[in-house]
């Protein structure tokens, strides 16, 4: 299926402090084969990239070979592929021809690569002082072939966007041809800094195929733009029910078992002649179709058409007027046809022609829209069943598709994850160092001997175990980063920072009853998503990634610069997809500064207040990132400000399906705000149902009394879990 013209005129970026970006946001160089005023489908992903990244206030380059208009955006470089319309002459065309048809297949585009990576390298040298990460949207394959010459000689951040697998399916290409795409694709997994599945299939078939992909790489499905909007409507009642599948079919797409299916109800009757047609409406191949004789003699019976050159606008009418919409994708158990989001928002049933169990069916299961599956492995019997069920539900009348389906395929949602993956590699260089900088960078395998003896000393009870190390300190001998082992990760604490002046014991010991007790909880959850708030330089999430084996996922929001190197260093040793935020985290989007109480000396017991105008500090909500899990621990040390954190992830916690939040109740931080922590409790009851466990007690609480007595010093820890589960 082709998408609608869209001009990247439209596009302005927003203001940076309203719309969620800040001062000194990297530039996006984004390298798409496909892009607007081009139809092709494969320039919608790209292009709502681009939208929305400047909507958060991100400066955008773009180089691509869709053929621009005159008017079109500064920003959007048109650079020709010499395979195409006039340039298709000459030597050079034949030899590429050659190398085609007995090398690399379709989908490498040299020379294209070559005039790209000329464009891309002059851009680079206009901008030299300027910070970039390159983003490049495949297939084709010689996007990333173009971003992996320009990072080649630079320290650039690149990040590769696989909108579809670039490998095809086998039988499509010959052996060598197979083999030297599959070898480029793993040397573009080994040089990316960071890889975008679009389905979580095929980041799971990554992490069979390359080693260490785990750790730099998400999902990012396609999507949606909700701006484009679809005016649905009721059908009158007909007789005749219209079936269309809209997009052209190759590749393993096959639509026989359908046709076969109607065909034999037509012939027993089962189906009255004149009551159904069949379109199908773009270019298909042969090899995908029944035999030509059975296509003439169902065109003469009138059952079916084949329109096959429309305009993407007629295209969508003839959706709109359809009674069902047919998906053909019986060749894949990784993707998701981006026809999908197109049908689901058409609002008519769906008749999906899947592997089961397939992402696609997943989605379908969840969108809330009828619909009917038909399986590769379905009998004639089955099929033919399917058929009149699929039928039956043909009511005419349009469906919107459900909350969950919204929150989870907006594209303007899943841009803000890209943007939190884009600020993470933007600022993982370590700061300009001075001479004791580059002390502080020098890692130890565990701690120095001063430190190992002053912490004896105090455990043991002998007295000089601080004066031992304040002395150390002074001396400069913890101006070092101690790495220590949690089970088989690697966990890095700066010892130069008081706060963090930790040895082992103090490392594997930390808050251990919280710890033990938030694992207990989500023990039995599969792909766990953690959102670390407040996460300092990572060791909450450490901990419960080396103690837990369901956890697929780790967002860290930390707003203080000065722990960023070593917060990152931390998630890149989990051997999941970790990403650091350089964010604080509220119930808003913008600015804010953090404030440290009278008589505090310590980081960690600073806390986020806004302010009027620019602020010191970004600030998101989670809500706002768009990442609803369907399973989601939240931990949150925000030195009182944890019932804005909860009122800015209030979808997130109502859509999983579990839930488990930690919260700290602090009796000074509630004599400072004026609050039991019991009103947190109280707040997480009006969305759903919670159990709430005191870790360092075992007590299980009711929200509706004061947590904290008057008098009380201990700090508690208080772990709320869904209690569906």
């Amino acid at each position: 299926m082709r998408m609608s013209s869209q001009s990247a005129l439209a596009v302005q970026a927003g203001p940076s402090d309203a719309k969620g970006g800040f001062v000194g946001t990297p530039l996006v160089l984004l390298i798409a084969y496909h892009f607007p005023p081009d139809s092709e489908i494969g320039g919608a992903r790209p292009y709502r990239f681009y939208k929305y990244l400047k909507r958060l206030g991100y400066e955008c380059h773009v180089i691509t070979a869709a053929r621009q208009a005159e008017d079109a955006a500064e920003d959007v470089e048109y650079v020709a592929d010499p395979q195409d319309g006039k340039y298709r002459k000459g030597l050079a065309r034949q030899l590429e021809r050659a190398g085609r048809k007995l090398l690399w297949g379709t989908t490498l585009k040299p020379r294209w690569t070559l005039s790209a990576l000329k464009a891309g390298r002059s851009f680079l040298k206009q901008r030299d002082n300027q910070q970039i990460v390159i983003l490049s949207s495949a297939p084709p394959a010689a996007t990333h072939l173009v971003a992996m010459g320009l990072v080649a000689f630079t320290d650039l951040k690149w990040i590769a966007d696989f909108r579809d697998p670039v490998t095809p399916l086998p039988g499509a290409l010959t052996s060598l041809q197979g083999s030297i795409l599959r070898s480029i694709v793993r040397l573009v997994m080994k040089r990316a800094d960071f890889a975008l599945a679009n389905t979580d299939a095929m980041q799971r078939a990554w992490s069979h195929r390359y080693l260490g992909i785990e750790k730099k790489s998400l999902t990012l499905w396609n999507g949606f733009d909700a701006e484009d909007e679809i005016a649905t409507y009721a059908l009158p009642q007909r007789d005749r029910k219209v079936l269309s599948h809209v997009g052209e079919l190759y590749g393993g797409r096959n639509i026989r078992a359908i046709l076969h299916g109607v065909a034999r109800l037509l012939e027993g009757n089962r189906l009255q002649q004149g009551s159904i047609l069949v379109r199908q409406i773009g270019v298909a191949n042969k090899e995908e179709l029944p035999d030509s004789e059975f296509l003439q003699k169902a065109q003469t019976e009138g059952w079916f058409r084949n329109n096959e050159l429309v305009s993407p606008k007629e295209a969508r009418s003839l959706a709109l007027e359809s009674d069902g919409l047919l998906l053909i994708q019986p060749q894949s158990t990784v993707q998701v046809p981006a026809k999908l989001f197109e049908y689901l928002r058409v609002g008519r049933p769906i008749l999906a022609y899947v592997v089961r169990h397939s992402p696609t069916m997943r989605i379908l299961q969840q969108a809330g829209v009828p619909f009917e599956c038909i399986f590769p492995e379905d009998s004639p019997e089955q099929v033919e069943q399917r058929l009149l069920s699929f039928i039956e539900m043909l009511d005419g009348q349009p469906v919107t598709p459900s909350k969950w389906f919204a929150d989870n395929f907006d594209g303007a949602r899943q841009v803000r994850a890209l943007d939190a993956l884009i600020q993470s590699l933007a600022a993982e260089e370590w700061p300009a160092a001075s001479e004791s900088d580059d002390r502080r960078k020098r890692i130890l395998d565990g701690a120095p001997w001063a430190l190992r003896l002053g912490r004896w000393m105090s455990r043991s009870g002998i007295r000089g175990g601080y004066r031992l190390i304040s002395l150390a300190r002074r001396g400069g001998h913890f101006d070092v980063i101690a790495r220590y082992r949690l089970n088989d990760l690697n966990f890095h604490t700066p010892l130069y920072r008081e706060d963090s002046c930790w040895d082992e014991r103090d490392v594997k010991g930390y808050e251990e009853r919280l710890v033990t007790e938030f694992c207990r909880a989500a023990g039995g959850w599969p792909e766990l998503t953690l959102f670390d708030c407040g996460a300092d330089i990572g060791i909450f999430s450490a901990l419960f990634v080396a103690r837990s084996s369901n956890v697929s996922h780790v967002l860290a929001f930390e707003p203080n610069s000065e722990v960023q190197d070593v917060l990152r260093m931390n998630l890149a040793s989990l051997n999941i997809p970790a990403i650091a935020i350089p964010k604080a985290v509220s119930s808003f989007t913008g600015k804010g500064i953090l404030v440290r109480p009278p008589h505090e000396s310590s980081d960690h017991a600073r806390y986020l207040a806004p302010c009027d105008g620019d602020g010191e500090i970004d600030v998101l909500s989670i809500d706002s990132l768009g990442v609803f899990a369907p399973n989601v621990a939240i931990k949150i040390d925000v030195e009182g400000g944890e019932a804005e954190v909860l009122k800015g992830a209030e979808r997130t916690i109502r859509q999983a399906r579990n839930c488990v939040i930690s919260l700290e109740a602090n009796p000074r931080v509630a004599r400072r705000i004026g609050h039991d922590p019991s009103e947190n409790l109280r707040f997480l009851s009006t969305i759903r149902n919670f159990s709430f466990l005191i870790a360092e007690t075992g007590e299980y609480v009711s929200p509706e009394r004061n947590l904290l007595s008057a008098d009380q010093e201990d700090i508690w820890n208080i772990v709320a879990c869904t209690r569906e589960n």
